[in-house]
């Protein structure tokens, strides 16, 4: 990736518009020299430390394939509260919005990891007969929190090993934690399967939980409007067909779903990387903004090397994703889109910013993400059958889920 050179007129935005990104920090970084000693003396205000557990749910795409959008949301949600419930119990905070499966809690430096580690064998524990399982990954080291979210390259790490390298019931930890605790108490096995792009990693086997911890605020930053929470949260576990349906009338529409990934450079050291990084994404929302009124779509969200949004017409929607492209690799930066439709539930959150959930959600994901060559965009068969764009055929296979289109 060519590298950027930063106008601080590309962080001008709305406040309403910016989410999570620390305009103001970045806008002091675009003006400095972007060397190393300038990114250290920007984030030392925002630098943490403790232990940073990630958690997230084993086979979303398929069970999004098998149940109900709002059944998923049901199941995957009662882990979500749990997680939160034992962790605050015991002095943790929640990182960041929990979006679709995903949690992320924080154990300021003075927690002790013994009590960390139970609480997660104790998790899991509770967890056993959940209809939802969860993988955790875990690890101490120094993080920034910016606007309530936790950045960093060992934050990228732990979150990449939860999502990619945990299964159901599973929890792992770094070395860097694992020297940290009583070992005896919590037998370890390597997991040399690994490849530890920081440094080596353990799965716990074993180890007294906490059974008698009295675990009641389930309160997670939710991801959804607070009214739809509610009814999400008094579901029964097997709701009626006309309970469902109900819902489903009241927050459920049609949308056409763009999944931005873009592709992240190699910088000078992380904390240049990390600066960029959020840089980046900021370049993006700005140019995404001046063309989605041009082509009558939303901005869902963008953060963490992602951008989401919607459209009512799939040919907005790929002209968009065509323009966008285009400016894109002229500012040197390059992006790979997938593009699904079907049904979403979309929410305006109480931070001022949006989310969504939904089949077109994960599988546009799957094809940016996991199958995505950057430069390119990848049209499901649904979008190609519905707009006739013509483009190279693919077949890919990701997740049990067989994903068919044309990408241009």
């Amino acid at each position: 990736m060519t590298p950027l050179s930063f106008s601080p007129a590309l962080f001008d935005l709305p406040a309403s518009s910016a989410g999570t990104l620390p305009i103001e920090l970045l806008q002091t970084w675009a003006e400095s020299a972007k060397t190393t000693q300038d990114a250290a003396k920007l984030l030392e205000p925002y630098k943490t430390s403790g232990i940073l557990v990630c958690s997230d749910s084993a086979g979303l795409t398929k069970m999004s394939k098998q149940m109900d959008m709002v059944e998923v949301l049901a199941a995957i949600n009662r882990p979500k509260e749990l997680v939160h419930a034992v962790g605050t119990a015991i002095g943790g905070r929640p990182a960041g919005i929990w979006t679709q499966d995903n949690t992320q809690m924080f154990y300021q430096e003075g927690i002790a990891p013994d009590t960390v580690v139970s609480a997660l064998v104790e998790i899991q524990a509770r967890l056993k007969d959940s209809r939802v399982q969860i993988g955790m990954a875990a690890d101490w080291g120094e993080f920034y929190n910016l606007e309530g979210s936790l950045y960093g390259v060992e934050a990228n790490f732990i979150d990449h090993v939860a999502e990619v390298d945990t299964e159901g019931g599973e929890i792992v930890i770094s070395k860097s934690l694992y020297d940290r605790i009583s070992t005896p108490l919590f037998p370890v096995q390597p997991r040399s399967d690994i490849s530890g792009e920081l440094e080596s990693l353990f799965r716990i086997k074993g180890g007294p939980g906490l059974p008698e911890l009295v675990a009641t605020n389930t309160n997670y930053p939710i991801p959804f409007s607070r009214d739809f929470y509610n009814e999400l949260h008094n579901l029964p576990l097997h709701p009626e067909t006309e309970t469902i349906q109900a819902l489903k009338q009241k927050y459920i529409s049609t949308k056409t779903v763009i999944y931005l990934e873009r592709e992240r450079p190699q910088e000078i050291s992380p904390l240049v990387h990390l600066l960029n990084d959020l840089a980046y994404d900021a370049v993006i929302k700005h140019t995404a903004m001046d063309l989605l009124n041009e082509y009558r779509g939303q901005e869902v969200k963008t953060g963490a090397t992602i951008g989401i949004y919607t459209f009512d017409d799939s040919r907005d929607a790929i002209r968009f994703s065509r323009t966008l492209r285009q400016q894109l690799d002229q500012l040197g930066i390059r992006v790979s889109m997938g593009i699904h439709r079907g049904e979403v539930l979309s929410f305006r959150l109480e931070n001022e910013t949006n989310d969504i959930f939904g089949e077109p959600v994960n599988v546009a994901s799957k094809l940016s993400q996991d199958c995505g060559e950057k430069g390119k965009i990848y049209l499901t068969d649904m979008v190609r059958d519905e707009t006739a764009e013509p483009g190279e055929p693919f077949n890919f296979a990701v997740s049990g889920v067989e994903l068919k289109g044309v990408s241009i």
